[in-house]
């Protein structure tokens, strides 16, 4: 969840209007908020819902992107609609296989993230060629559809103060975990590489600007600084 949580702060950066769905088993948090499931809460200009969100209901169509975060086989639940679908796992072997079993049952994979990599020889080539053995993930992988964020203390305090309420600043991630929301972020959104970098630079500082535009403000201070040079 706090992946979405992250992602949802950038993306609505970019203007974008987002909607998170906590349908893990947990719902953990969702009912952080303590309100109502029937509606949506908004909290840093983005909405939030719980079990009873209805992923295809009329009402949700004014959102530009809905983030499902969900536990077990995503067909179970949304079938072949889903646009995009990325799997979570970290290097234990038993979640690394059943990531690997889920991947294979999918219709689409748009991407897997494999947290809590060491600095040990464990690396996601070496499980994916001599441990797991197995083809189409190392094609996947091959294909750039791996995000690898290694061991972080920030990311597992970030991770832990989400728990309790806490959903402020992620200034302090790792380079690792940065560059695989941007990375990301410009596959979800299909925005340019720039625009997303100012979304995230404002978004891991906690800097939540709902009123303006800040790529317009961007732009804008950057057009000012030329004529400024010209003048």
């Amino acid at each position: 969840m706090d992946i979405a949580v992250y992602l949802g702060q950038i993306l609505k950066n970019l203007q974008k209007k987002v909607l998170i769905a906590d349908l893990t088993e947990s719902f953990g948090l969702y009912y952080l908020f303590s309100v109502s499931e029937k509606f949506p809460i908004t909290y840093g200009g983005v909405d939030y819902v719980g079990k009873q969100f209805q992923a295809y209901a009329a009402e949700n169509d004014g959102y530009d992107i809905i983030i499902l975060c969900m536990e077990g086989n995503v067909r179970q639940i949304s079938g072949n609609r889903l646009s995009m679908i990325y799997y979570i796992s970290n290097t234990k072997y038993s979640n690394f296989l059943s990531m690997i079993n889920e991947v294979k049952k999918a219709k689409k994979v748009t991407g897997i993230i494999v947290r809590d990599i060491t600095e040990s020889g464990i690396t996601v080539p070496y499980l994916l060629k001599f441990v797991f053995k197995d083809d189409f993930l190392i094609r996947l992988y091959q294909q750039n559809r791996f995000y690898t964020i290694r061991d972080d203390f920030a990311d597992r305090e970030y991770e832990i103060s989400m728990q309790y309420g806490y959903f402020g600043e992620f200034k302090n991630l790792s380079a690792d975990f940065l560059k695989a929301l941007e990375e990301m972020t410009v596959e979800i959104s299909g925005c340019l590489d720039k625009e997303v970098k100012l979304a995230l630079k404002y978004a891991k500082e906690g800097k939540n600007i709902e009123k303006h535009n800040i790529l317009e403000q961007h732009t804008r201070k950057m057009r000012n600084k030329r004529k400024c040079a010209g003048s």
